[in-house]
């Protein structure tokens, strides 16, 4: 899977992340990995990871942001990106209540 996206605060990055969620969880039954890059993985990768990890695991941004942030200490998503991150927070929330507990921790 390739998306093409700048790494501007203009581009919508958060339309694609039901489909790396989708293409990540495939990968994990099939017992593959997966590598999620970016030209200096800093913020279009890495915001995709925190959302997948929102999504899976049921973390609130500031969890996911942590545990990425823990095991690369460069990961910055851009100020679009995080404002993106936040809504993908909200939209979880409001389809699940697994979501909703975790929310703001």
């Amino acid at each position: 899977m390739k998306i093409r996206v700048a790494d501007d605060e203009s581009t919508e990055l958060l339309k694609h992340w039901d489909l790396t969620y989708k293409f990540i969880n495939r990968a994990k039954e099939n017992n593959s990995a997966v590598l999620v890059h970016c030209k200096k993985g800093i913020s279009r990768s890495s915001s995709t990871v925190i959302a997948y990890a929102m999504k899976s695991y049921g973390w609130s941004l500031g969890e996911a942001l942590n545990y990425v942030k823990q095991r690369r200490n460069c990961v910055t998503p851009n100020k679009g990106f995080m404002e993106q991150l936040k809504t993908y927070q909200g939209i979880l929330a409001a389809s699940s209540p697994f979501h909703k507990n975790n929310m703001y921790k």
